[in-house]
């Protein structure tokens, strides 16, 4: 749908198209071609979740008390968008990022992975159901863990 909208923004572009209080006003210059990108502009518009091209690393650390600790506790993502966590600090440590098993992780052939960076990619099919689906995840740092989550959104 997301598609075909986007088509008809670029087929009615020579149209005039104006938007007031969530009315689409279009004038056309074929009764065809307009009652065209009339119905596809007032088509509800259903969009794909978009990756975040500036997705920043999430930071790994550890606190005082040798805990872990990451800068982001929640994250959302796409299927397909590239996660990666970094170790900060003075000198750069291993750590573990841990999913129970492959069936409970996000990322395509792996439930753990270590060093002082990891990435991976949300796979083509973590979502479950088309719905919000949350991953639990460990970071293990020195034998210290820490429990934030992955949510994959549709």
């Amino acid at each position: 749908m997301a598609i075909l909208r986007h088509m008809a923004y670029k087929t009615c572009a020579r149209l005039t198209i104006r938007v007031e209080w969530g009315v689409t006003m279009i004038g056309y210059r074929s009764m065809l071609l307009g009652m065209t990108c009339g119905l596809a502009l007032a088509s509800p518009l259903v969009l794909g979740c978009e990756p975040d091209a500036q997705r920043t690393p999430i930071m790994v650390t550890v606190s005082d008390s040798g805990m872990p600790a990451v800068s982001q506790d929640t994250v959302t993502a796409c299927e397909g968008e590239e996660i990666r966590w970094v170790f900060r600090g003075p000198a750069a440590r291993e750590f573990a990022i841990i999913f129970m098993n492959d069936a409970e992780s996000p990322f395509e052939g792996w439930s753990q992975r270590r060093g002082a960076t990891v990435t991976g990619r949300i796979k083509h099919g973590a979502l479950k159901g088309q719905a919000e689906t949350p991953y639990k995840y460990d970071v293990e740092v020195d034998g210290q863990r820490l429990d934030p989550r992955i949510i994959v959104v549709p």
